[in-house]
């Protein structure tokens, strides 16, 4: 199942969030992406990635400067109070955050985000063809396929 309506969450100053950029970008799928800074998640896309992350807990980063310079150490929230804390704060998520239709991880971990592409992305790689830049990867494996085929035909 191709990676369709991929966001990131993330700040644009954080390392893996840069990474998790990059690799969308070297395998050409479009993305979104969300700056933390500016604008966090809803209620309900928080509600729906910690979900898909087994637990809002799982969101929370309990090592960042954020956590402590707002007392969260000491005060050790949990459940409602911490999905509270996160929609009031959301440069205490963890990052990046990638999600794409109803699956999402947290960090960076390139190894699931791989599993999320189309494997026919990988068995045809268009080698020499020139896209734009918001093309689908459907659209570019359809069109490699032919030329494939095309070539077949010809040799």
């Amino acid at each position: 199942m191709p990676a369709d309506n991929v966001q990131i969450f993330g700040t644009r100053k954080c390392p893996d969030t840069r990474k998790a950029e990059r690799f969308f970008k070297e395998r050409r799928v479009s993305f979104q992406m969300i700056d933390l800074a500016c604008k966090g998640p809803s209620a309900g896309e928080l509600r729906k990635i910690a979900n898909a992350v087994a637990g809002v807990e799982n969101l929370i980063d309990r090592q960042g400067k954020r956590y402590l310079e707002r007392g969260l150490k000491y005060a050790a929230p949990t459940g409602p109070r911490i999905e509270q804390a996160l929609l009031d704060d959301p440069l205490l998520l963890r990052t990046p955050i990638v999600r794409a239709g109803d699956r999402a991880t947290v960090g960076f971990v390139p190894e699931v985000w791989a599993t999320w592409l189309s494997p026919t992305w990988f068995m045809f790689p268009c080698r020499g063809q020139k896209y734009r830049r918001n093309t689908h990867v459907d659209d570019r494996c359809r069109v490699s396929i032919t030329i494939a085929r095309r070539r077949a035909r010809a040799g």
